[in-house]
């Protein structure tokens, strides 16, 4: 049992450094390990960082599915606090596969369940993730509130991860409302921190969405000294 537990937080160790592969193989492993011995609760946790694998390769049907697998097992089990997990795991995915209304209930949702157990770190970071989701909408002014309100979070509970996420993010609203050079320097500090704590997916991702809003508002990259 604890095997199949300390398994699958390997494989999210090597996810989040960069390693998918080896990260994919190891959580599948570990689903396999908690399948034999019984223990359907950590059975979910795995399936829903197996399916953050697969979504980051954009093997996006496997990672829907796999989301909904580790939804309805931490359902059948009681497990509410890695529901909300999953549940916003599930709306970054939907928003990525351009699903807004869907990925914005499940962001509403997962929040919700955030509040009701108390995961107030989770909370943040679903909070930042439909800020996001609201600037893609146009919907700047609340956009800039759910970064606020996500970032204060971060920095209180110490998420460096979230917070140079979200700062990014952050710093996307102030490009929109035409302050470059403040946008400019929010970015690059969000970016920093990606860099320092080595989420090499999350700097890409992040640099990606830079260069698409700079292109569109007229200014050259951030980590070009654009600005």
């Amino acid at each position: 049992r604890f095997e199949g537990i300390v398994t699958s937080n390997l494989g999210s160790l090597l996810r989040e450094t960069g390693r998918p592969g080896q990260a994919e193989q190891t959580l599948e492993k570990a689903h396999a390990i908690c399948r034999e011995v019984g223990n359907r609760r950590f059975a979910g946790v795995t399936l829903g960082n197996l399916a953050i694998v697969y979504a980051e390769q954009g093997r996006l049907d496997d990672a829907e599915r796999t989301y909904e697998q580790a939804i309805s097992i931490s359902r059948e089990v009681g497990n509410r606090r890695f529901e909300g997990v999953a549940m916003g795991d599930l709306a970054n995915l939907h928003t990525q596969r351009g699903r807004i209304e869907r990925a914005e209930a499940c962001y509403t949702e997962a929040i919700a369940i955030h509040r009701e157990v108390g995961n107030v770190r989770s909370e943040g970071i679903a909070l930042g993730n439909l800020a996001g989701l609201h600037l893609e909408s146009g919907k700047v002014e609340q956009a800039e509130e759910g970064y606020r309100r996500a970032l204060d979070i971060h920095r209180r509970l110490g998420n460096r991860r979230f917070e140079g996420a979200h700062l990014c993010g952050q710093g996307l609203v102030l490009l929109q409302r035409g302050e470059a050079g403040l946008a400019r320097e929010c970015w690059l500090k969000g970016a920093a921190i990606l860099r320092q704590l080595g989420d090499a997916y999350a700097v890409q991702t992040q640099s990606a969405g830079m260069r698409v809003a700079c292109a569109r508002n007229g200014v050259a990259p951030f980590e070009e000294g654009g600005g």
